[in-house]
């Protein structure tokens, strides 16, 4: 198997998620050139606990790992007696409760199983539900739904059901298996949040401008796109140091928020290059807007000890 960090992160179990990252990062950015840690990855269907060994080959002039090489070994069966409970139910056709584990229990935040007993199964999701025609049809059936407990929390699932019928088929029953991925879920959005987000200024970055274009040129929409390049910037982060070079970076990042995002999308290109996608706007418009930017931009005057500095734009 082969990817990048991010498709790996996205297959690792939730509840390990964080232990890894804190020793890559460690081995990454730390003074710690050995890593060891073991953790549930889905290659398929399940997922295989996994040790991973590695070192650090190769540092660059921050100390930053450039180079690490290291072994994965399955290690599956030496763990699965380590393994939890998932909560688990039985259902009638009719797709009432008869009969659940405690760790279905623990999951409504229940305090006895009366409080689960009769209730219908449908009842406890918020989004998808049980298709019964669809279950009916294959005698089962996965998805992804949310449940509110009793606390009020809402959880996201993973539901599993399977139909059985008894012996010469004279009634049937439902299993169904239930695991809470709501970690998960958080982990994705936050995934997702780092994939389309410029991180020092929070807006979007190329790779979400570019699905934004993307998404107009197919529907043929007219729109307008702003370049926007910052003029004297070297000068300020030379002078002033990165430090005053990233509060600028910000600053133009709000004042490009509150001119352009009530009208469209607003991205950093890279560097200190920013691009406005704007649908359904005239040419005129945007320069008057973009004119406004360049005077707003320029307003801010950085003092250091030697010298004045003035930020524009292009």
């Amino acid at each position: 198997w082969s990817g990048t960090l991010i498709h790996m992160m996205e297959r690792v179990h939730e509840d390990d998620l964080d232990g890894l990252q804190f020793h890559w990062s460690m081995a990454l950015h730390g003074n710690r050139d050995r890593i060891e840690f073991s953790f549930r990855l889905k290659l398929e269907r399940e997922y295989q606990w996994v040790r991973l060994r590695g070192r650090v080959l190769k540092r660059g002039q921050s100390s930053e790992a450039l180079h690490i090489v290291g072994t994965t070994r399955d290690i599956t069966s030496q763990r699965q007696a380590a393994s939890s409970r998932e909560p688990m139910l039985v259902l009638s056709p009719e797709l009432v409760i008869t009969e659940c584990n405690d760790a279905f229990i623990q999951l409504m935040g229940a305090s006895v199983k009366e409080q689960c007993i009769g209730m219908g199964f449908n009842r406890i999701f918020i989004s998808e539900k049980v298709n019964k025609e669809l279950l009916t049809l294959n005698k089962q059936v996965r998805f992804e739904s949310s449940i509110k407990a009793q606390s009020e929390k809402v959880k996201n699932v993973d539901v599993s059901i399977a139909l059985f019928e008894t012996y010469q088929h004279t009634s049937s029953y439902l299993i169904a298996t239930m695991r809470d991925i709501t970690d998960r879920k958080r982990n994705e959005a936050k995934l997702r949040q780092l994939a389309l987000n410029d991180e020092l200024t929070g807006l979007a970055n190329r790779n979400s401008l570019r699905e934004s274009i993307s998404t107009l040129v197919e529907n043929k929409q007219q729109f307008v796109l702003a370049f926007i390049d910052l003029d004297g910037f070297k000068a300020i982060n030379d002078t002033a140091g990165h430090e005053q070079g990233d509060i600028e970076l910000k600053r133009v990042g709000v004042l490009l928020r509150e001119l352009f995002e009530p009208i469209g999308d607003v991205g950093r290109w890279g560097g200190d290059e920013f691009i406005a996608v704007l649908p359904g706007q005239s040419v005129n418009d945007v320069a008057d807007k973009s004119t406004l930017l360049i005077q707003t931009i320029e307003e801010n005057v950085i003092r250091t000890k030697s010298s004045q500095l003035r930020l524009s734009a292009s």
